[in-house]
């Protein structure tokens, strides 16, 4: 039964294959070559997609696509379908369902955006449920400017609404880490950013204030950075770091980066440190958070990858969670991939399995 929920998951349900663990066996450790975005992920630039097209199962003649170089318009959909199981419960849903698009005024100004659909609260009765026009919401809206963009350099400044540019960016990585990271402050903050790329090196820094629809104890502002040094092409050590504080709690987080590629292997590690300091009681917590990913690509248009991620907090927000992952991602066409991943998490009482699966479009 198992085996079979599985197959069915993963044949019915087409995410983008993240960036990092690809490409960084590659030599590609700056992101802006292939995506839109400097953190990776989602929509593909015109020479991204001629490298999706050269790596996919059934591809295009690259010579096909070069009536479509220098598009100003880019568009892509994506989706997700979870499954969770635990003793006496199990729930079938969608996560999300997102529109994503850029446009490109010249060589140097940009806007991105991501519309999202989010899914209904499990809370709700059926009286109650919201209606799908009330569930969406911008995801992402910004604005870039790359002043200095060659072969060698990299400079780009962007300003708008979106995540936070920390961790290792993985499409799926701010279901745990990240997520646990941020703990009931603003999700979806307004941020000034400025990102450089360089031979020997690559780094960002931000500052941000929450967005105006955020709930008022959850309004975080804040600042951080990320450093990546380039020992090689395929082997990048870094460093992060973060300081806010919301109208309920202060933090302060620093990590630990490591990307390394080798022939068809690629290796991710994080590990973040965070202390809390809780205003209404007066009251100071740290936590510890890892993720480890192991990746293998057997063929281009496949890998299937390996994933530990442990949470531990301290004080009277004592917890300790470990969650385990098999993932396959399976890239069918030029501009169609799926993933399919099974978790399974593990508390200090409790356990759950998941089934996750995306699908992911990047239009032409």
């Amino acid at each position: 039964m198992f085996l079979l929920h599985f197959l069915l998951v993963f044949l019915f349900h087409l995410s983008t294959l993240s960036a990092h663990p690809t490409y960084i066996r590659l030599g590609y450790n700056s992101c802006t070559a292939c995506h839109e975005s400097s953190t990776g992920g989602g929509l593909l630039t015109d020479y991204g997609k001629g490298i999706s097209a050269s790596q996919s199962l059934y591809f295009k003649d690259l010579e096909e696509m070069q009536g479509s170089s220098q598009q100003a318009y880019h568009q892509a959909f994506q989706s997700r379908l979870m499954n969770v199981v635990r003793p006496g419960y199990n729930r079938f849903f969608p996560m999300q369902a997102d529109y994503l698009a850029s446009y490109h005024w010249n060589e140097k100004f940009g806007v991105k955006a991501t519309l999202a659909v989010a899914p209904p609260n499990a809370s709700e009765s059926s009286s109650e449920r919201s209606q799908t026009y009330q569930r969406i919401y911008f995801r992402e809206l910004s604005a870039f400017w790359d002043f200095n963009k060659s072969t060698t350099k990299e400079d780009r400044l962007s300003f708008g609404s979106g995540f936070l540019p920390l961790g290792l960016g993985i499409v799926d990585h701010t279901s745990f880490v990240r997520s646990e990271n941020r703990l009931t402050v603003t999700d979806i903050p307004i941020e000034l950013t400025y990102f450089q790329n360089r031979k020997e090196y690559l780094w960002h820094t931000f500052i941000y204030t929450a967005h105006p629809l955020e709930t008022k104890t959850n309004a975080e502002s804040g600042l951080g950075g990320q450093y990546f040094q380039k020992w090689t092409p395929k082997f990048l050590v870094g460093g992060q770091w973060l300081l806010a504080k919301s109208p309920s709690i202060r933090r302060e987080m620093g990590g630990f980066l490591v990307k390394y590629g080798v022939d068809k292997w690629a290796f991710l590690t994080e590990i973040d440190r965070t202390w809390r300091y809780v205003k209404q009681n007066d009251y100071n917590f740290g936590q510890w958070a890892l993720y480890q990913q192991i990746a293998f690509f057997p063929k281009g248009w496949l890998s299937p990858s390996f994933t530990w991620q442990r949470l531990q907090r301290e004080g009277v927000f004592d917890l300790k969670e470990d969650r385990f992952g098999f993932n396959l991602d399976w890239k069918v066409y030029t501009n169609l991939s799926f993933n399919s991943e099974i978790r399974y998490r593990k508390g200090q009482a409790f356990h759950e399995t998941s089934y996750l699966t995306q699908a992911y479009l990047n239009w032409w």
